[in-house]
């Protein structure tokens, strides 16, 4: 049965609380969205977990892992903890080392409070400078951190006193915790071993997370061990967590279910979906937006909305599901999943062959002919653009080429906007760093009043009811204007063996290493 039938999607587009507080002891946890049917009872303490991540890390330097659930996110979390969290089933926000996180003005400057007597693995104390520290570490270029147009969006963070910082904003943002607990933001690595350079950080990271480095054989396994000084006992239950990469999809779900691991972070909707069939535990993380091709709006032949409406109208994103996923993905029909509180029955795309033809033809009658090129990152990728190249040999006065490209690439054809379409992604608190105009993170280069005003009032908005008006109108823009054509929801997802228990997930998928247990 198909995971699209029986993957539960969970409400995520709720902003995160304008004031959050601490609630109950250093116990207090939180996440999870989806079910797992694991061990029941009392977690046990002990043993050894062995886990697959889908992508190796460059280095163990806090801003340089990517915290979701197809980077290093188990990694992260396990040696840097988390400021805070969001429940996915209520999507509210749940401190853990940060007591609280307060605004007074709708979001443009911020008061972030550590718990007092959180202390790094080797026994020092965690202050308020080193936020200071990890988040300017993160906007500097050289850095490379994947995260630093979002680091950007901070312009001033000012030390009040121990447990204590001030944070200012290029503009008011009621959900800045989101950008927090969906970044690299959240994990903050001691300033004097970061300070010593790659070599050192990478053969002693030193966080307040509830495991440290023993050992990390590259391109082979990275072994993590109990952290004794972790704030929140009786936490982390393991004693130690093996962490391997499997870049291939088919690798990691048979190594899993021959007993070669334990667990997998998921991005694949084919193992998803496999999980379901074999009856392993399976959590899948749901929310707007999705993964697509983003239409290059600065230059022909989609700086014609017509061109991006007929490729949109062309394709039949359910064949394409039926290439990339085997039929098992979510195909995004609105920009949000039908659970959460903002969407509306406003179709995002709609496969019309017909009208297709009719905007190509009165396109090269201009002089205007569809022609452009696919920038791809993977060869994987070359699935996705066969599916779409065999669609569009079915219509005339239209050219699509493929281009597969290093990803170290990216960042420069980003900056320099030197491609018809890019494949990217789109998340759901994203809606505005993607396509607000003067956003560094705008591929699509869309620029539209209406929807830059919508966006930024969405983004300001302290109600539910306020912020549902702002995002039906980038709803509506949004199908209007197509500047970007998703093929798919994206996966985020955890499968885990019948012994595992304590699967709890938040932000992008990202997995909690202290909760995990082992049936013994």
């Amino acid at each position: 049965m198909s995971v699209r039938k029986l993957a539960r999607a969970t409400a995520a587009a709720l902003a995160c609380g304008l004031v959050l507080s601490a609630c109950g002891g250093s116990g207090s946890g939180g996440g999870g969205g989806g079910s797992a049917d694991g061990p029941s009872g009392e977690p046990v303490q002990g043993g050894t977990a062995t886990v697959i991540q889908p992508a190796d890390p460059r280095s163990l330097d806090p801003v340089v892992l990517h915290n979701n659930v197809s980077g290093q996110s188990i990694l992260g979390n396990a040696l840097y903890g988390q400021l805070i969290l969001n429940d996915l089933e209520t999507n509210e926000t749940v401190p853990r080392m940060a007591e609280s996180l307060e605004t007074s003005d709708n979001g443009l400057t911020w008061t972030l409070k550590l718990r007092d007597g959180i202390t790094y693995s080797d026994g020092t104390p965690m202050k308020s400078e080193d936020i200071k520290f990890n988040w300017e570490h993160m906007g500097d270029p050289a850095v490379a951190s994947g995260y630093l147009t979002d680091s950007l969006t901070i312009t001033a963070v000012e030390v009040v006193d121990d447990l204590t910082v001030d944070i200012t904003l290029v503009s008011p943002d009621a959900q800045f915790p989101a950008l927090i607990r969906e970044t690299a933001l959240n994990w903050i690595g001691k300033p004097a071993t970061i300070k010593a350079g790659q070599a050192e950080v990478d053969a002693n990271p030193i966080g307040a997370g509830p495991f440290v480095l023993a050992e990390w054989r590259r391109q082979d396994v990275i072994k993590l061990v109990r952290n004794e000084n972790y704030y929140d006992a009786p936490r982390p239950y393991l004693d130690a967590i093996d962490i391997r990469t499997i870049t291939d999809p088919e690798q990691r779900i048979n190594n899993l279910i021959s007993g070669g691991a334990d667990l997998t972070t998921e991005s694949s909707w084919l193992n998803l979906d496999k999980a379901q069939n074999e009856g392993l535990q399976m959590l899948n993380h749901q929310e707007g937006g999705g993964v697509g091709l983003v239409l290059n709006t600065r230059r022909p032949p989609f700086d014609d909305v017509r061109a991006r409406a007929a490729l949109s109208a062309a394709i039949d994103l359910e064949l394409v599901d039926d290439a990339v996923n085997n039929g098992t993905g979510q195909v995004p029909t609105h920009l949000f999943t039908e659970d959460s509180p903002f969407f509306e029955d406003i179709p995002i795309h709609e496969h019309n062959p017909d009208e297709a033809r009719k905007l190509f033809d009165e396109l090269e009658a201009e002089g205007k002919p569809v022609k452009f090129t696919i920038i791809a990152f993977s060869p994987a990728s070359q699935v996705l653009i066969s599916s779409i190249q065999t669609q569009l040999s079915a219509y005339d006065n239209v050219t699509v080429e493929s281009e597969t490209i290093d990803m170290a690439q990216y960042a420069t054809l980003a900056r320099d906007h030197d491609y018809d379409v890019i494949m990217s992604s789109m998340g759901e608190n994203r809606f505005w760093m993607t396509l607000f105009s003067k956003s560094q993170r705008n591929h699509s280069g869309i620029n539209d009043p209406e929807l830059d005003k919508a966006l930024t009032d969405a983004r300001t908005a302290t109600t539910d009811e306020d912020r549902r008006a702002h995002y039906r109108i980038v709803q509506e823009r949004f199908a209007e204007l197509k500047p970007m054509i998703m093929y798919t929801r994206a996966a985020m997802g955890v499968i885990a063996n019948s012994k595992v228990g304590g699967l709890q997930q938040y932000g992008f998928g990202s997995l909690l290493p202290d909760t995990l247990w082992i049936e013994e």
